[in-house]
């Protein structure tokens, strides 16, 4: 009796061998940008050391910069300050291991590019990553203390007391920063 052949997929149909050596790729360099922002977001949890770790530092840096004299944040639970710390440790996280994602963006979606085109394509995504970072610093260093400052003077006036939780303090930072960026 013959011995019957093998199915092989990538051979029969060739896109299939394509897209899965594609999709191996992408794999490959979303372990590496996962590993990064890992790497990224526990250093400054946890480093130097858990109570007086990056993020920490960063946030009283935060609270001293926004809030008014005198006003404190409050939490709800007992485990709310822990979350936003480890939110505040994945957002900052991204934003120092964004070097590394875009490099391993730009490496996976260069090869698409026409070889007249890739130049620009190089440009552009400079370009856009430095304007990235230029937006986030004007908006934390210029609108957002201004903003914040605006909000709560307003809030004032119209009668209300400032009772800011850890929550609503690190989500309101964030979502300025994106939108503002």
């Amino acid at each position: 009796m013959p011995e019957e052949e093998a199915f092989d997929l990538g051979k029969e149909f060739p896109f299939f061998a394509f897209v899965m050596r594609e999709l191996e790729e992408l794999r490959r360099r979303v372990l590496w940008c996962l590993l990064a922002l890992g790497l990224a977001s526990g250093t400054l949890l946890a480093f130097p050391s858990w109570e007086n770790s990056y993020v920490l530092r960063f946030s009283t840096f935060l609270r001293d910069a926004l809030l008014p004299e005198g006003a404190k944040l409050i939490f709800l639970s007992p485990l709310e300050p822990m979350a936003q710390m480890i939110k505040l440790s994945l957002v900052l996280g991204v934003v120092l291991s964004l070097p590394v994602l875009v490099w391993h963006f730009v490496r996976f979606t260069l090869p698409a590019m026409a070889e007249g085109l890739r130049g620009f394509y190089l440009r552009a995504v400079f370009l856009a990553f430095l304007l990235l970072a230029l937006g986030i610093a004007f908006s934390a260093m210029v609108l957002m203390p201004m903003s914040f400052d605006m909000l709560l003077r307003y809030g004032e006036h119209a009668g209300g007391e400032a009772q800011i939780t850890f929550e609503l303090f690190y989500s309101f930072i964030t979502l300025f920063l994106l939108t503002f960026a």
